[in-house]
């Protein structure tokens, strides 16, 4: 996989976003229910491998007060979730997310890329949420079923959340204003 290819399948979904002059990555910019967020999509290993991370997501400093319940729920979420895992570097706090696909002999298919926005964007949305808050009061909102329903995979808030966000993308035409980048959270 390359850069071209890279391009033809988020010109295939309607996507917007920048290029990199130093690197085979783009930088695209998504909205959801809980705030907008940075995605980079990176070819690597040669062409081997194609990946999904947050810019800018989320921090929780080593000696931040709460830091214990949010590794907690990252450790949760990862539980719960196939395609997206969350990291923390102790280096700098950073907290972010990332979908993970090696290539090898194949390609990506417009089915597959549509999936993965599909599924990443929701997955990190609900998790900005949800870390936000552990950050902000050391309570996780896991509990309260505010942000993940109360009968499993694709029912209740959780579906409804991917459902927002998947009309939104649709929604996007090729004439909207770029987002504004995110300089704070």
């Amino acid at each position: 996989m390359n850069i071209d290819d890279l391009k033809r399948l988020a010109d295939g979904h309607s996507l917007k976003y920048f290029t990199s002059p130093d690197s085979p990555q783009l930088l695209a910019i998504f909205g959801g229910l809980f705030g907008k967020y940075q995605i980079t999509i990176t070819v690597q290993s040669e062409g081997d491998f194609l990946q999904f991370r947050t810019q800018e997501f989320l921090a929780c400093p080593a000696d931040h007060p709460w830091l214990k319940e949010a590794l907690r729920a990252l450790a949760h979420m990862n539980c719960q979730k196939r395609m997206t895992k969350f990291g923390w570097d102790p280096s700098d706090g950073e907290i972010m997310a990332f979908a993970d696909i090696w290539v090898m002999d194949g390609g990506v298919t417009q089915k597959q890329f549509d999936r993965i926005i599909g599924g990443f964007v929701p997955a990190i949305d609900v998790a900005f949420a949800r870390l936000g808050k552990i950050i902000a009061t050391g309570d996780d909102p896991r509990d309260e079923g505010v942000l993940l329903g109360a009968s499993g995979a694709g029912s209740g808030v959780m579906a409804s959340i991917a459902e927002k966000i998947q009309d939104l993308l649709r929604k996007r035409k090729p004439g909207d204003p770029k987002p504004e980048p995110i300089t704070e959270i």
